[in-house]
């Protein structure tokens, strides 16, 4: 996967402290970093300013993206760091990405994570390990 060109429009969805929002800004992206949490959202505005770099930091949930964007916005989206797990089930996880496929434009790509470990360290059920891993990279039709 290679990242998208300067000035792209990307939006880092649950960027948590931002620290890929405020990397990708500096690779001269046009970053809007989103998430749930008004205290994550304060902390990756933080972090623009101390590299300064140029991020639209805006507390919003997964089914708030569209009303927030117009469907096409983006070039790119991110959901890294375990984030979409936290999402309320399979129709959570369904609906958020639903929400982030159609911000995105035609040709675009969504770039996800997730990974579900169990702390204690006993299998999870229907699994080989204690962790379920998922990676990768979704291209929307052109």
């Amino acid at each position: 996967m290679s990242l998208p060109r300067a000035n792209a429009r990307v939006l880092d969805c649950s960027c948590g402290t931002g620290q890929l929002a405020v990397g990708l800004a500096g690779r001269g992206m046009q970053v809007v970093a989103t998430d749930a949490s008004r205290a994550m959202v304060r902390r990756t505005a933080e972090l623009s300013e101390e590299f300064g770099a140029s991020v639209q930091a805006l507390r919003a949930n997964w089914e708030e993206l569209p009303d927030h964007f117009e469907d096409g916005t983006f070039d790119m989206v991110f959901c890294v760091g375990n984030s979409l797990h936290h999402a309320a089930g399979a129709t959570g996880r369904g609906a958020a990405l639903e929400s982030m496929s159609r911000l995105l434009r035609p040709g675009g790509r969504l770039v996800l994570t997730s990974a579900r470990g169990n702390s204690c360290g006993s299998e999870v059920p229907g699994s080989t390990s204690a962790t379920d891993s998922f990676a990768g990279t979704v291209a929307m039709p052109s």
